[in-house]
């Protein structure tokens, strides 16, 4: 069953300390006044970013770095499991101005030398709820990428592909994801998490009224801790083109929110969208397959993706299905000099897996192994620039 959990903890104050002290002050202060919601634990960096690996992010963390051998390097890490739009603190025994100008640049709010004080930590709870910008250089957690997918012919498993994808960034990766599906008439998304198609897209995308976070967070449906979903299923005698303006503020909400938001998109679909699309993406992901039947549009998705991209994005090319055709299929090199693109990432075909997943409502990811699950994990990876996390025991997991 789907998980039904709520949004962010938009209303939570998170603090690792490490010693009584600093704790004995953050419990003294006056959170009600700032409907802010109190969780005080002891501990430092590491144990927030364990915590964090497993636990929504909260508006706002502060984080004691006394314990820290390298803090500007403990923080950079933190910024890999926090979502995007988290506030930090940083409090710590060392005065050095270096330190300091470190954690700034990373967009730390603050760092507070200790002994730590009602006032300093009430100030900068002050200008965050505030909105001030003051001594606030950059975000801590950037916006996150608006990632499009695209299949260069039917049945090359791009739904499967990016359900899959979509899992494994929350689940492996504790990335935040929302995920769309942009097929309104025979969108297949649904299917890979057991869940019906609502109305929430359409409607959200039919309004010309501006929309904000409230607006956009009815029209998903939390499935996990960290992925949202939304699809659709219009009639075929109905006619429906979204609102451009209202596609783009929902674009920047999600990007705002979450690490990735994730676009399943239709091929036949109205090309003036398509290329709105794909003009606004952060990332082009073209799934095809290694026959002669995937090389003319992989190059004209290419073609199409290079002529409205801006200078920041990224086109990344998948071969999925590998080894269906067996000798039918071009051998990577020759297919990658014919496209005149690298392939990012292999996944071979796996016959019986991904059909036994969606038969029983589940992801194939989700039931770890098999060669569908390493081709996508290694895609993921691709995906997030690193490779994908070991499992281990922390302290809170």
């Amino acid at each position: 069953m789907a998980d039904k959990r709520t949004g962010p903890e938009s209303k939570v104050f998170l603090a690792f300390v490490s010693d009584p002290e600093s704790e004995k002050v953050l419990a003294s202060l006056p959170y009600g006044e700032y409907d802010l919601q109190p969780v005080i634990m002891r501990g430092d960096a590491e144990a927030a970013y364990q915590y964090l690996q497993q636990n929504r992010s909260p508006r706002i963390l502060l984080v004691d770095l006394s314990k820290s051998q390298l803090p500007v390097s403990d923080v950079s890490k933190l910024a890999e499991v926090c979502e995007p739009g988290v506030e930090v603190i940083t409090i710590g025994q060392s005065n050095d101005v270096a330190v300091f100008r470190g954690l700034i640049g990373l967009g730390v709010r603050d760092y507070i030398v200790k002994p730590l004080s009602e006032g300093l930590v009430i100030r900068n709870i002050n200008m965050i709820i505030s909105g001030s910008e003051t001594q606030k250089t950059t975000n801590f957690m950037n916006s996150g990428n608006l990632v499009t997918f695209l299949g260069a012919r039917g049945g090359v498993g791009t739904s499967s592909l990016v359900a899959n994808c979509a899992w494994l960034l929350s689940e492996t990766f504790h990335k935040r994801v929302h995920l769309i599906d942009m097929n309104f008439y025979a969108g297949s998304l649904c299917y890979f998490f057991d869940l019906a198609p609502t109305h929430g897209l359409i409607e959200l995308l039919s309004t010309t009224d501006p929309v904000d976070v409230s607006v956009v967070d009815k029209a998903f449906v939390n499935y996990a801790e960290r992925l949202t979903v939304t699809t659709a299923q219009l009639g075929f005698q109905e006619e429906f083109l979204p609102n451009i303006q209202t596609l783009k503020q929902t674009f920047d909400i999600l990007c705002q929110k979450s690490h990735y938001a994730m676009i399943d998109f239709p091929r036949n679909y109205d090309p003036d969208l398509m290329r709105y699309v794909l003009g606004e993406s952060h990332v082009v992901v073209i799934v095809c397959d290694l026959t002669f039947f995937s090389v003319r549009d992989t190059v004209r998705y290419i073609e199409l993706a290079r002529s409205v991209a801006h200078s920041q994005q990224r086109i990344m090319v998948v071969a999925n299905r590998v080894g269906e055709y067996k000798k039918g299929e071009f051998a990577l090199k020759t297919f990658e000099d014919v496209i005149h693109h690298s392939v990012d990432a292999l996944v071979s075909f796996d016959p019986v897996a991904p059909l036994e997943a969606l038969n029983k409502g589940v992801v194939a990811a989700s039931s770890g192994g098999g060669l569908f699950t390493k081709g996508v994990t290694t895609f993921a990876q691709a995906l997030v620039g690193r490779e994908a996390p070991k499992k281990k025991k922390g302290l809170f997991w």
